[in-house]
């Protein structure tokens, strides 16, 4: 019900129409009367000039962040129970019940959900492709759509629980918006296309308006490539006789690595959607270990009448990010070695 909530949360934030109401009240204009019909911020700046145009981009950027990351800060929704939640802002203002579905583009909105998951990561990464792209293709729904494509590529050798979702959820939601866009094909920058011919680069052929396969393919190419790495780590994963054995003191050094982490348990905490492990008090800021709601079944008994503080575990598992502290993620007891019991 909690996970409910706030998605029905997100959406009402994401629905709110506010270029559209700001053209409205202080343009005295409908502003999907100019441009591409866009009630969002990129056709308020058109009708009002840079001014509205960025109060515009920030409200719906603050619509985006604000539920997400008070869901994840406030209610402690995480992993794969944020991505409703994440992606309802994105849904309300693409298909905003203000405007009887017909809302805007989302790409604002976007940024600001990036921003709630993943606070800088996400929204610099998607800004940095965004750019590379832009400068290459003149038309700005195939910009979005191979960037959000690359972007799924990068969240899924990040490898962190639910953020490729939303990727791909956030892609399909935009690449539904800017559908029309799509339909025309692919162009170049003029200053590219000319540039190919001068160098003979690409044939004719693909430098047609209308002939989007070499794109497809080198999209495609990224995603599969992208997705062999992350199999083939997966794959190689070291036995345990192999495996390096680290204080949780350096687990920062050895983010992406598998490895056996062992430190003493200073306190265990449960906020109905996953018990966490802490090794400093307070636990926020050093590595820890994170056992999902879903995973419990997995244990003879709740986690944390099992696990106390005070006892001296040793942790297998690959170190990850989680909110730009180093964790591993704990599905099965196999993982945690209890090495000495809690004093008494």
């Amino acid at each position: 019900m909690e996970v409910l909530f706030w998605t029905l949360l997100a959406f009402a934030s994401g629905s709110l129409m506010f270029s559209y109401w700001l053209g409205l009240a202080v343009l005295r204009r409908d502003i999907r009367t100019v441009g591409d019909s866009n009630p969002g911020a990129s056709n308020l700046l058109r009708a009002g000039g840079k001014g509205w145009g960025m109060i515009g981009l920030l409200l719906d950027y603050v619509k985006g962040v604000v539920p997400v990351l008070a869901a994840h800060s406030v209610a402690s929704i995480e992993g794969s129970a944020l991505i409703p939640v994440a992606l309802a802002p994105v849904l309300g203002h693409a298909f905003s019940p203000w405007l009887r579905g017909h809302g805007g583009k989302a790409v604002a909105v976007t940024f600001g959900v990036w921003t709630g998951v993943s606070l800088w990561e996400g929204p610099v990464v998607l800004g940095a492709l965004l750019s590379f792209w832009y400068a290459l293709s003149a038309r700005d729904g195939w910009t979005i759509f191979v960037s959000m494509l690359c972007f799924a590529c990068y969240l899924a050798m990040r490898g962190i629980e639910g953020w490729l979702e939303i990727g791909l959820g956030c892609w399909a939601i935009l690449a539904a918006k800017h559908y029309s866009e799509l339909r025309q094909g692919w162009a170049w920058r003029p200053w590219l296309a000319r540039l190919l011919r001068r160098y003979q680069i690409l044939v004719k052929n693909y430098l047609a308006m209308k002939n989007i396969e070499l794109f497809l393919t080198l999209a495609a190419m990224v995603l599969a490539v992208s997705l062999v790495v992350v199999l083939r780590d997966n794959q190689k994963r070291p036995t345990e006789a192999e495996q390096l054995v680290i204080h949780y003191t350096q687990a920062r050094e050895h983010v992406g690595q598998t490895v056996v982490v062992w430190g003493t348990v200073r306190n265990v905490f449960n906020n109905r959607l996953a018990v966490y492990l802490g090794f400093t008090e307070p636990r926020r800021g050093s590595f820890f270990v994170r056992i999902l709601k879903e995973d419990w079944v997995n244990f003879p008994q709740l986690p944390e009448d099992i696990y106390q503080p005070g006892q001296t575990i040793r942790v297998r598992g690959t170190i990850v990010w989680y909110q730009g502290d180093p964790i591993i993620y704990v599905r099965h007891p196999s993982q945690i070695e209890i090495v000495k019991g809690a004093s008494k």
